[in-house]
């Protein structure tokens, strides 16, 4: 069985979990992070094609609202965000995204992201309008978040991942109404080293 829907059906069974008591102590040891770097990889699966992209590169957050993942396969892509920014580089084309409206998709993806880097799962489901189940392996502690309303299309449930010991988000999932899934995963993560502002001036 694919590992994350296992997470998935152990979520929805585990009925006693207190939700909130999890996402504070996420937020909680997030709140020590000031900074993190790693490597990540992203994978794209599209089931109707039965298609799958596989994306890797380096991810730099400076708490509270600076991220950037900074691809090394492609070289050329690159996402940046910051508290009123969404830049995103896919080959030679560059988009940048008005986060005027709160509710537009852009800018709950922006919201998402940078929320999901703090640990702040009650944020996360907030802006997504959204339900919380949870779990604690010891190991990780996983979130499984579902839309409280049905969509036709965009993301309608999303999988969080943290280390149990440190809150360092370990895994991102995003999954589509149409059944495509965006899986961003992180490693090698080390946290409140030195991370020059310059990097986030792309």
């Amino acid at each position: 069985m694919n590992k994350f829907f296992y997470i998935f059906a152990i979520l929805l069974l585990t009925a006693g979990v207190n939700a909130e008591e999890l996402s504070d102590k996420v937020l909680a040891l997030n709140s020590k992070t000031q900074n993190f770097t790693g490597t990540f990889s992203e994978t794209k699966s599209m089931p109707k094609l039965k298609k799958e992209t596989h994306k890797s590169g380096n991810i730099y957050f400076l708490s509270p609202n600076d991220l950037l993942m900074d691809y090394t396969d492609p070289k050329t892509d690159w996402s940046l965000l910051g508290e009123n920014l969404f830049k995103v580089q896919r080959g030679s084309h560059l988009q940048k995204f008005n986060l005027k409206k709160e509710d537009d998709r852009m800018s709950v993806f922006h919201k998402t992201l940078i929320y999901s880097m703090r640990g702040d799962v009650e944020s996360v489901a907030k802006v997504n309008d959204a339900t919380i189940k949870a779990e604690n392996t010891g190991v990780e502690i996983c979130f499984h978040l579902k839309k409280n309303k049905p969509q036709k299309i965009g993301v309608t449930e999303m999988l969080l991942v943290y280390d149990a010991p440190t809150g360092l988000i370990k895994t991102l999932k995003l999954i589509e109404a149409n059944g495509i899934s965006t899986t961003y995963t992180t490693q090698n993560m080390q946290s409140n080293t030195t991370i020059d502002k310059a990097v986030f001036s792309k």
